[in-house]
């Protein structure tokens, strides 16, 4: 008897400890993973509504690459699919410009409808992974990432340059199909102020 109760206390011990185990792979998972495109790094934003141009959203992509290549940045840019989240089949087209390893710019089409739904963004990649964990990740945010004016005019450019290759784009779109750019916000918002 003694030894059955022996036997179930280890068995509910071993299985206590592989949910712990489980629980800590979904939290590393949560954070270093499925936080690489999180909404809460994105400091800067800009958007805009192309009316009854659904189906451009491949030769959007293809025109703000060519934009990027015509400024001669000295920052490369690849196409990338990004899931719309960790369980979802939904894909995203996205023109990803790494600056280094602090910032990227992201920059996508969406169709909604008849309409084509443009989008670029600033990534700040120090305020996802580690620097998310509770009490550790802000200790080593404050140590490690302290911007200086030079290191926030390096990312104001950065964000410039490729925040206008979005809104070119998109300009050359409304311009080729007689759209109306009196409703065009050309200004981005967020952290860095009115791009």
């Amino acid at each position: 008897m003694f030894g059955l109760i022996s036997a179930i206390i280890s068995l509910i011990m071993f299985v206590f400890w592989i949910l712990v185990f489980g629980l800590i792979v979904l939290v590393v998972v949560r954070i270093f993973i499925v936080d690489k495109h999180s909404e809460d790094s994105v400091i800067q934003r800009w958007n805009t509504l192309l009316i009854g141009q659904g189906n451009l959203g491949e030769e959007f992509l293809d025109r703000v690459s060519k934009e990027l290549k015509g400024k001669n940045l000295p920052y490369p840019h690849h196409r990338e699919r990004i899931s719309t989240s960790f369980t979802s089949g939904n894909l995203h087209d996205f023109i990803v410009i790494r600056m280094n390893s602090d910032c990227s710019s992201f920059i996508s089409a969406v169709p909604q409808g008849s309409d084509l739904s443009v989008t670029w963004l600033l990534q700040d990649h120090m305020i996802r992974g580690i620097y998310k964990v509770p009490f550790i990740g802000p200790m080593l945010l404050a140590v490690f990432k302290r911007y200086t004016f030079a290191m926030t005019n390096d990312a104001i450019a950065f964000a410039t340059a490729t925040h206008d290759a979005a809104v070119q784009a998109t300009e050359s779109i409304m311009d080729e199909k007689m759209l109306d750019k009196s409703h065009l916000n050309r200004k981005s918002s967020g952290k860095l102020g009115p791009l």
